[in-house]
């Protein structure tokens, strides 16, 4: 069990070193596209309810249209060069809520660090930290040949798609209850009454 302990609490380190990283990033985004930088969007990791203010002062309206028009400030956008949304009629727009499924004949590695604008929650950022953790501890060939749009665990971001699959790292986690929040360590998800 030792060995358990200690390859979640290595994944956690990484995780937390990712997620930092990202964070890190995106406010040096968010700094640039407020001071009219058109090239901050173009890339990173953004939240819905960002764009309309940071694709505005970066003087990307028109694009700004076309995410709207599509649904993307609130369903989610990944970049289409490596991942696609899941249909679901059942939803605005036809399309699964911030759910992206790898597209075939990309790999995992690539598709998590793909270039263009991400607009996704505080969950599917974390997700993508885990799954980067993983490709680390895994190394790149075992990671991409895992979760390939073919393999065994088809990388997924997103925790429940409409034609109920669950993303592969699910398993991966497990629930428990925190008798206070000093317990909680970083890397640990924790879910509150009313969300995630």
């Amino acid at each position: 069990m030792a060995g358990a302990a200690g390859l979640k609490e290595r994944l956690d380190g990484i995780a937390v070193a990712e997620m930092r990283d990202m964070c890190h990033e995106r406010v040096g985004r968010m700094a640039r596209a407020r001071a009219g930088d058109a090239t901050a969007v173009e890339g990173g990791i953004w939240y819905g309810n960002d764009c309309q203010e940071l694709w505005t002062a970066a003087g990307r309206v028109e694009e700004l249209v076309s995410l709207k028009a599509r649904g993307r400030l609130f369903h989610g956008h990944a970049p289409t060069t490596h991942w696609r949304k899941p249909k679901d009629k059942t939803k605005l727009f036809g399309r699964a809520i911030l759910i992206f499924d790898l597209k075939k004949g990309r790999r995992p590695s690539e598709a998590l660090r793909a270039e263009g604008p991400w607009i996704i929650d505080c969950r599917t950022t974390i997700e993508s930290a885990r799954y980067l953790a993983l490709e680390q501890v895994l190394g790149t060939d075992i990671f991409n040949a895992v979760f390939a749009a073919d393999g065994p665990a088809p990388l997924r971001l997103g925790l429940l798609a409409p034609d109920g699959k669950i993303f592969p790292m699910m398993p991966l986690l497990r629930q428990r209850r925190f008798s206070s929040l000093a317990k909680v360590r970083p890397g640990d998800w924790v879910c509150f009454a009313g969300g995630c």
